[in-house]
């Protein structure tokens, strides 16, 4: 993938749409938001996440949601950011081959 020269600004809210397929049932699905340079390097965010380590970068946002737990709760969700509804009434399995779609909010 040919990469040129440009700035970004990542400002406000973060989240991640996928879609996600499996054999089983569930699955843990994390997403990191890392800055790479164009030499595919990650380039070193520094965040206030004790215990602080010099030799670590940390992603500038991240999100985890188990896929059973995707539903939305469409009083609370906005444009640019997901809330789920985490409810044992809307636990949806996965279902074998069969391609689901995903919204993760990612945290800064």
């Amino acid at each position: 993938m040919k990469r040129g020269r440009f700035e970004v600004v990542l400002a406000g809210y973060t989240k991640a749409g996928l879609w996600v397929s499996s054999t089983g049932t569930d699955m843990d699905v994390h997403v990191s938001l890392l800055p790479i340079d164009q030499e595919d390097r990650e380039i070193r965010y520094e965040a206030v996440v004790l215990p602080m380590n010099p030799h670590h970068s940390f992603p500038v946002g991240f999100g985890s949601l188990k896929v059973s737990h995707c539903a939305l709760d469409k009083a609370r969700t906005a444009e640019h950011w997901p809330a789920h509804t985490h409810n044992k009434s809307d636990k949806a399995h996965l279902v074998g081959g069969e391609v689901d779609d995903l919204t993760i909010s990612a945290e800064a």
